[in-house]
């Protein structure tokens, strides 16, 4: 069993080669966190769950502005109203929490952002340090064999492990010369090592923000101030529409005038609304007694109802029942009787079934358009009475 393994060539481009490098870790990226919650215990996988929940609702809070800045740009008269033309001043409060609130908000992420670099530096640099040094008495145990094997395989770039065919143990090694191409590629430098640097501090980031932001709402402070003292230091004469003061003064006369027709249209209201009162009550019984002069002109022409043994539907005021779609489409058909019971007025009070047609949707047609039927009502002596009425209603498929 032979095995092919090799190692790269040391910077100095001899055949000895470098130590062979082991990497204790199976796996780069193993994440517990992420690949593994298993292997976390309940407590701190619920509090990250929860964190994680809490952030997700924070972000998706700040998307509240766009939605209050779309509602404010189809209502921007609404808005000036409410926050400017109601009071003549600009509300400090608004001027100060909006700003204030996203300064939260950004100290918020820059210190989150600070939080999670800090913890997750330590295994960022040993993920992505150098590698230790593994020595040849190591790779000697490692692979089961003796000194001498470990030897040449850092010897050789290219070599052939001749393994124990019983175990898996390389017995010897033999170095293999590698065929040169035919032509031969450009000698490419070496490449660099990979070093870490730390990363700069970045603390003074955070110190940046927060000043900023007290900054800003200091700006805010002066200027809300210095507009309240311009708006009360303004002659209340330059805002339009304040009363008494945007124009002048009357003179004795003009006084006396306008209060003497003051005095005089109070005195007549009174008298004017009397009379009004006074109109309205002989117009009122005046209609009163032209109703009722009707009225008996009416019953003085009436006739006498004719005798009439049971209610008769009204023509006009019984429209055929509507024929169901689904009893149509099925060639459904059949007869149904109703018994409906008709009051003096000739309204249909209840309706009966008598006999099916045996089909439910013919039923509930019937019963739902006669509901709505007007009846002359039965007369007796001269008198309309309250009645029953036997129905029949039709249901004919069309061909």
């Amino acid at each position: 069993m032979n095995m092919d393994v090799r190692n790269a060539p040391d910077a100095g481009g001899t055949g000895s080669g470098r130590p062979v490098k082991i990497n204790p870790n199976a796996h780069k990226h193993d994440s517990r966190l992420i690949q593994k919650p298993g292997a976390q215990r309940a407590l701190p996988r619920t509090m990250w769950g929860v964190i994680t929940g809490a952030f997700w609702l924070a972000y998706l809070y700040l998307w509240t502005p766009v939605v209050t800045l779309v509602m404010w740009l189809l209502g921007i008269r609404s808005v000036a109203s409410e926050l400017y033309l109601r009071k003549h001043e600009v509300d400090p409060f608004l001027m100060l929490a909006l700003p204030a609130t996203a300064g939260v908000v950004v100290a918020l992420l820059l210190i989150w952002a600070e939080y999670n670099r800090w913890r997750f530096a330590a295994k960022s640099s040993e993920r992505r340090g150098q590698q230790r040094e593994v020595g040849l008495d190591e790779v000697a145990r490692g692979l089961g064999a003796d000194a001498q094997v470990a030897r040449a395989l850092n010897a050789g770039r290219v070599s052939v492990l001749h393994m124990d065919p019983n175990h898996a143990v390389p017995l010897s090694v033999t170095a293999v010369t590698p065929t040169l191409p035919a032509q031969p590629f450009p000698p490419t430098a070496p490449m660099p090592r990979f070093t870490r640097q730390a990363a700069p501090g970045n603390g003074w980031m955070v110190v940046l923000a927060l000043a900023t932001i007290a900054l800003v709402v200091g700006v805010l402070l002066l200027v809300s101030q210095a507009y309240r003292q311009m708006e009360s230091s303004s002659p209340l004469q330059s805002i339009e529409g304040t009363p008494g003061m945007d124009r002048p003064a009357l003179s004795a006369e003009q006084l006396a005038e306008q209060t003497q027709a003051m005095v005089t249209r109070l005195s007549d209201e009174p008298i004017k609304l009397a009379r009004a009162i006074a109109a309205a009550v002989e117009k009122a019984e005046a209609e009163r007694a032209d109703a009722e002069r009707s009225r008996t002109k009416t019953r003085a022409n009436a006739k006498p109802l004719a005798t009439n043994a049971k209610p008769r539907p009204l023509p006009g005021f019984s429209p055929k029942p509507p024929y169901p779609l689904e009893a149509q489409r099925h060639r459904e058909g059949g007869l149904v009787k109703l018994k409906v019971q008709v009051s003096a007025d000739g309204r249909a009070l209840r309706v009966d079934l008598l006999k099916r047609s045996g089909h439910r949707d013919l039923d509930r047609a019937a019963v739902n358009t006669v509901r709505t039927w007007r009846f002359a009502p039965a007369v007796r002596n001269g008198k309309a009475i309250a009645a029953v009425v036997i129905v029949p209603v039709e249901f004919k498929p069309r061909d």
